[in-house]
């Protein structure tokens, strides 16, 4: 009788083991076919992956590509794993750690964790039989894609605030609207509990944003219209300049990058970086007589800075035209055309009054500084760094 129970505790252990080896082995070559699927994903080949995905982990990918982009056709897993493999970093951190006898398989029912050492730790659930990435249940995936999610909100909210008009309270309500963007950011962000890791990482996003969100509220407090104080506005709110793709500042757009990878992806005139790149060519040229004038201290002086407003003026809308943008940049075309257009005839009306003897009014000249303003300021919204209204500027000299 003994010996009967012993053969029989035997055969379950024997049992036992040849069943959890099978489930190993159809884990680790699920891991391994996840790590073939993704190393093809940026030849948009994203089909092949998304099948060995979680549902719930499409529908996050897919929603965090409908969110960041204006073109409808731009939808669905594979294309947004194909522009954004950042977010596959659990399947592929280690993915040189082949040797899957070292490998930490932890089965529990339907749920699997894969330890591959160093970052290579990957949550997979058996569904229909089939394992599948989990990544959903991977909590510092989950919270870079929150992460994500508020960069990706706040890039496109600023890539759609309309250019300012030249007045002072037009730019003062822009700089407002971009210093809001920027905090409720900041906010999303620090809200958020970090996994374990990645709370300096926040903490660093939350101080950046938080840096240029106090430039804009500076700004919007200070700006005026007076020319000596507008010369350095452009600078103060955003010294390192924007970044195409977010449509941030490029302190704040680099940090996002380094934790989460690019946020925003579509609304930009990323979509055209060759008409942009010849955009701000065009503006570079017709804007050096303008920038290269020195103090105005006369009448000649004066007319020679209302020809080179004029001059300078001249090419850009032909440029602009030819720039390709998403839907969500036109309006910022748009306003950016109708400012030149202002300009242009103020710069006329400029011109005119001097012909005429006399020297043009108070209010037309702030209006021509603080256009000049808004004008640099939407072109930088189009990617262009060339600055139109930054020239020495009619009242920059000695006063006449």
């Amino acid at each position: 009788m003994v010996l009967v129970v012993a053969l029989a505790a035997v055969a379950y252990v024997a049992t036992r083991d040849t069943s959890d080896d099978r489930a190993r082995d159809e884990v680790v070559a699920s891991v391994r076919e996840l790590v073939t699927a993704a190393a093809v994903v940026p030849d948009l080949r994203g089909p092949r992956l998304c099948d060995r995905l979680t549902a719930g982990t499409r529908e996050r990918l897919d929603a965090l590509l409908e969110l960041s982009s204006t073109s409808e056709a731009r939808r669905g897993c594979s294309v947004a794993v194909a522009e954004v493999p950042w977010r596959l970093r659990p399947i592929t951190a280690d993915r040189d750690r082949t040797d899957a006898d070292t490998w930490d398989v932890r089965i529990d029912g339907d749920r699997a964790v894969v330890d591959r050492g160093g970052e290579g730790v990957l949550r997979l659930a058996r569904i229909a039989g089939r394992w599948q990435a989990d990544l959903e249940a991977d909590p510092a995936w989950a919270h870079r894609l929150v992460v994500a999610e508020a960069c990706t909100r706040a890039g496109r909210s600023a890539a759609g605030v309309v250019p300012p008009r030249g007045t002072v309270s037009s730019l003062r309500a822009y700089f407002a609207r971009n210093a809001r963007i920027l905090e409720i950011l900041a906010r999303r962000v620090g809200r958020e509990t970090p996994p374990r890791g990645l709370a300096a990482t926040d903490r660093r996003l939350v101080e950046a944003t938080t840096v240029a969100a106090r430039r804009f509220r500076t700004a919007a407090a200070r700006v005026s219209a007076d020319p000596d104080r507008l010369t350095s506005v452009l600078r103060r709110v955003s010294p390192d300049g924007y970044d195409l793709v977010a449509q941030l500042p490029a302190t704040v757009s680099l940090r996002f990058r380094r934790a989460v990878g690019f946020c925003f992806t579509d609304t930009a005139v990323i979509a055209d970086p060759k008409g942009a790149a010849r955009l701000d060519r065009i503006c570079a040229r017709a804007a050096r007589p303008l920038a290269e004038l020195g103090p105005i201290r006369s009448l000649a002086d004066l007319r020679a800075y209302a020809s080179a407003v004029r001059a300078a003026l001249r090419p850009l809308p032909g440029g602009l035209n030819r720039v390709l943008l998403p839907r969500g940049q036109e309006p910022v075309r748009e306003a950016v055309l109708a400012r030149i257009r202002t300009m242009s005839r103020d710069a006329t009306g400029f011109a005119a009054a001097l012909r005429a003897g006399g020297l043009p009014s108070r209010a037309l000249a702030e209006r021509v500084e603080l256009t000049g303003v808004a004008i640099d300021l939407g072109l930088r919204q189009l990617g262009v760094r060339c600055l139109v209204g930054d020239g020495a500027g009619a009242a920059r000299g000695t006063p006449i």
